[in-house]
This record gives C-alpha cells, sequence and structure tokens, in this order.
C-alpha cells in the first residue's frame, strides 16, 4: 500500500481509494475482535502502528505535492532568493529552510544562497562555508577593535581566500595591520574590496596598505575603495579595475606621479571619487593620461585639484564634479590650465549657474557629456561668470538655466552674449533680497537676452513682488522683432489675487502666444525642493560604500 501511495499516477486514483476505504473495514473488523486484540503483542502492535503512520505520511505528502507552491519545477524555486532584499539576505536564508522538508532540501543544497555572510560567529562562519560549497564568497568584517583570539574571521583564513569575491573590512587605524597582516594569500577571485580605517580627522593613521596585501596581486579587483588608510598606491596591473574610491583624512602623502602611475595601470576605470586626497605636489611636465572608459570623476577636498585635472584626459561622455571647500578662495586653482583635456565639455547644450547653495556652481550637461563645477565664490558673482564661463566654447548652448539671486543684467549679458543658439531661458528666483533683475536691471537684461534671436521659451519662477517684470520683458522682446513663442510663470510667496494672474495673463498674451502662469504656496514650492534634496541625499548616500 505505501509503495503505492508513493508513486501515483492518474490511473491509480481510484484503485487508492478503494484499498484505502477497504483496508479502513477489514483493520477495524480485526482489531475489534477480543480475540485478536488479545493475541497481538506489543512489537506487532508497534509495527502496526508504524506501518499506519506511514501510510498518513504518504497521504500528506501527496497532499503537499498538490498545494501550487509544490508545484513549482525545483530550478523554479531556487530563484525565489534573486528576489528578495540584499541586506536581510542571512535571514532570508535561514527563514526559507523553515518552510517546510522539501524546501529545506533545496535551500540548504544552494550554494548561492550561503555564499553572503557576517563573520560573526564561528559555528555559523562554518556552517556558511560548507553549504556554499565551491562558490566566490562575500565576507563583511567589522572590527574597530581588532581581532579576538578565536576569531571567526581565522576559520577562514588562508584556505578559502581562493574563493573570496567581495571583502569589506571596517575596523580603526590601531587594529588595522592586525586584520591586513592575514590577507597575504593569492585572492584570484576578488572583484571587490572595501577597506574603511573609520579614522576621524583627530586621529593619526599609522597601518599603511602595502604590496603584500593578496601576495601583491590585484589584478582581478574591479572596485577597490579604501577609506582612512594609508597607502602609496603600490599595486600595478589593475587592467580590471573599474570603480576606485580614495578619502583620506590627514594630508595627502601621495604624489602626482603616484596618481599617475596608478591610473596608467587601470586603464579600465569609469568612476573615480578622491576625497581629501588629490595630490598637491610633483611634477610631470608634459605627461598626459588618458581614462577611456571614465563615466564619473568625482574630486572633494581643500586641496585645489588643478595638478591631477592638468595630466588627466577627460572623455566624451564623462561627467565631472569638482568640489573644493579651501578656506582661501583660489577659483583658478580649480580648473586645468587648459580645457583641451576636458572633451566631455565640449558641444554642450545646457548651462545651469546655481547661486542657491554655498558655494555655487556651473553645470554643464549636453550629448557629449556633463560637467558640474562647484567653485568657491571667490571676489563676487561677476568673477564666477564672466571669468569662468567665458572660458567655455557656448555656441551650441540651448538652455540656460540660472538659479537664485546671484548676478545682476550686466553680468548676465557678458555671460551669455556667446549663445547665439539660445532657446530656452530659466530663471528661479528664491526668497531673499530682490537683488536679482529689479527695475533698471531687467531693462538692461532685456536689451542683452537681444543677443540671442533664437531665444523661444522663458520660465520664470519668482516672488510675487517680481511678477510686474515679466511684462516689461516679453514687450521688449516683441518691440525688437524677436517675441517669445511660449513663457510659464510660476508665482510663490504671499498669495496673489485672481485678478492678478488674470490682468498679468492678459497682457502676456499681448506679446506672447502661449502663456502659462502658476501660483504655488511659498512653503509647499520649497517643501518640494527639500524633499528633492533629500533624494538626491539618499542616493548619494547609496553610492557611498
Amino acid at each position: 500500500m505505501s509503495n503505492l501511495l508513493k508513486e501515483p499516477s492518474p490511473n491509480r486514483g481510484s484503485l487508492v481509494s478503494h484499498n484505502l476505504r477497504a483496508a479502513k473495514k477489514g483493520l477495524r473488523d480485526i482489531l475489534l475482535g477480543t480475540s485478536v486484540a488479545t493475541a497481538l503483542d506489543d512489537d506487532e502492535l508497534d509495527t502496526l502502528d508504524q506501518d499506519a503512520s506511514e501510510v498518513i505520511s504518504s497521504i500528506r505528502s501527496m497532499r503537499n505535492k498538490r498545494a501550487p507552491i509544490n508545484r513549482l519545477p525545483r530550478d523554479v524555486l531556487a530563484l525565489i532568493p534573486d528576489f528578495l532584499d540584499d541586506e536581510e539576505s542571512d535571514r532570508t536564508a535561514i527563514t526559507l529552510t523553515h518552510v517546510c522538508r522539501a524546501w529545506r532540501e533545496i535551500f540548504v543544497s544552494l550554494a548561492s544562497l550561503w555564499t553572503d555572510f557576517y563573520c560573526t560567529d564561528t559555528e555559523k562562519t562554518c556552517v556558511y562555508l560548507e553549504r556554499s560549497k565551491s562558490a566566490p564568497i562575500s565576507v563583511r568584517l567589522e572590527r574597530k577593535k581588532g581581532l579576538l583570539p578565536n576569531d571567526p574571521f581565522l576559520d577562514i583564513a588562508p584556505h578559502v581566500f581562493s574563493r573570496l569575491s567581495y571583502l569589506h573590512v571596517t575596523t580603526s587605524p590601531d587594529y588595522l595591520e592586525d586584520i591586513t597582516k592575514h590577507l597575504v594569500h593569492p585572492a584570484p577571485l576578488l572583484r571587490s574590496l572595501f577597506i574603511d580605517g573609520h579614522a576621524s580627522i583627530s586621529l593619526e593613521i599609522i597601518s599603511e596598505l602595502t604590496s603584500a596585501l593578496f601576495d601583491g596581486d590585484l589584478s582581478s579587483v574591479r572596485e577597490l575603495h579604501l577609506r582612512s588608510v594609508r597607502t602609496q598606491l603600490p599595486w600595478r596591473n589593475m587592467k580590471n579595475l573599474t570603480s576606485f574610491g580614495l578619502t583620506s583624512v590627514e594630508q595627502p602623502t601621495l604624489s602626482l606621479g603616484q596618481f599617475l602611475d596608478f591610473f596608467e595601470s587601470a586603464p579600465s576605470l569609469s568612476e573615480v571619487r578622491l576625497t581629501s586626497a588629490a595630490p598637491t605636489f610633483g611634477t610631470q611636465d608634459g605627461r598626459l593620461v588618458s581614462l577611456p572608459h571614465l563615466k564619473t570623476l568625482e574630486i572633494y577636498g581643500p586641496q585645489p585639484p588643478w595638478l591631477l585635472l592638468n595630466h588627466l584626459v577627460i572623455p566624451v561622455g564623462a561627467g565631472a564634479i569638482i568640489h573644493s571647500y579651501s578656506t582661501v578662495p583660489q577659483i583658478d586653482k580649480l580648473l586645468p590650465s587648459s580645457l583641451s583635456n576636458f572633451r566631455n565639455l565640449s558641444n554642450f547644450t545646457k548651462v545651469c549657474l546655481d547661486f542657491t547653495d554655498f558655494p555655487p556652481s556651473m553645470q554643464f550637461a549636453g550629448p557629449n557629456g556633463l560637467g558640474r563645477f562647484v567653485l568657491d565664490p571667490g571676489p563676487g558673482p561677476t568673477h564666477l561668470v564672466t571669468r569662468h564661463l567665458a572660458r567655455f566654447d557656448t555656441s551650441n548652448t540651448q538652455c540656460l538655466e540660472i538659479r537664485g539671486a546671484g548676478l545682476v543684467a550686466n553680468e548676465l549679458y557678458q555671460a551669455i552674449r556667446s549663445m547665439a543658439n539660445l532657446r530656452t531661458l530659466i530663471i528661479s528666483l528664491y526668497p531673499g533680497p530682490p537683488v536679482f533683475l529689479p527695475g533698471l536691471g531687467f531693462a538692461l537684461f532685456s536689451d542683452g537676452v537681444v543677443a540671442c534671436p533664437k531665444l523661444e521659451e522663458f520660465v520664470y519662477c519668482v516672488p510675487a513682488f517680481d511678477i510686474g517684470e515679466i511684462v516689461t520683458f516679453a514687450a521688449g522682446r516683441a518691440s525688437r522683432g524677436v517675441p517669445f513663442k511660449s513663457v510659464e510663470v510660476i508665482v510663490f510667496g504671499e498669495p496673489v489675487p485672481t485678478e492678478a494672474i488674470a490682468e498679468l495673463q492678459k497682457e502676456l498674451q499681448k506679446h506672447v502666444s502661449r502663456v502659462e502662469i502658476t501660483a504655488e504656496d511659498e512653503d509647499e514650492y520649497f517643501d518640494e525642493d527639500e524633499d528633492e534634496d533629500e533624494n538626491e541625499d539618499e542616493d548619494s548616500d547609496e553610492d557611498d560604500w
């Protein structure tokens, strides 16, 4: 009977049902007989009980197999972990093995489910290493007070380094060497290496990463991010490296030549981020290093980055963020002596001058890439716009966006006089003194914009007290034979009467074919901006390693 139940088929269904009913009736008649009941000893009753249990278990197993979830093929069930949160992978792995015996069998044998773990418990570490079989492993090690005598990390060194694919180490300067001295064996499968010295500015970094790390061979590494550690970047043959980050908390000790040597050994780099780590000394006259696959270059810190930028060729399609927060304004030191190396900044079609943050910034976007330069304010906005924007070829610029109260009419005229193809102008004013384009300044601005004959669209986000200026601007354009085709006005601040908005729309329609006016509550308007900023911060946090 049990064999029949274990191998059910459609044509056996009625036979199984008939035999079970017959067995039930016959067994009941036999067992109810007094002579039979007294004739059976305990062993025979145990055997009978065992047989009955097996039949019941087989029936329940058959019922479980009929459940929709258990009809899925084994290889489909094995895909479940791929759709779960990576941050909960540890808890998920255990939970999946507790659903039922069938699931436990599947997921315990699924090596990829047990490859990612925090090295915190010896027994657990051994279980993960056993279940992951020979698959590449990802290990996270957080030891701010160094390794313990029986630390589980010692269980994976050195015999499984050949399986190491990802390693994230967080420690303190005092104990960094205590950990790295165990990282001397080759790791041919290592793809991502993150080391965080977890030091503050007040701490002195003593330990240094040398070429002994993983036997001096990091050729397999694709991501290398070092924070609060000392290093001379001794590694060569970084042909597979695509992402590099270096954050220092002390005065940079790397020379220009060391950086250039390292970059030359990593021709596949697509992301570079340096924080308080840009070189400040060294000479490499005439030397240029090309990063043909670069997509993002970010340089932050008090050190002016011009020394490094003078020797890097930034390709078409790359994005550059250069942010220097030096206490001594040195705007000239933020850009290289020649912009010919910045291939990504040719033929850009949009310019954004942002005065809402400190320091202000210039941003460039277009088919050939994106560049953003966050500049120290220097002597004043005129210095920022006329001296630096003029260094770029803006002849193909089609959109100019200005955020905040940062420059006046004459300065803007100087900035855009070469924008012959300008089609869209966006101005966003924020609360504060009305120093941006008031009165006569707006008239001068009108004269300046006439130099852009293709300008068709104007978007004006303005406090309520400035809305009358837009009519003067639109009328001035129309009187010179270059009227706007579209004007959009977004009014925030004090509530504007409906009659005033209707009158403004009526006056604008005399000079513009399409007019759109929107009034927004100031709090709601700026709450939206804050939400966007928070989202940007969250995105940047996710990008931070």
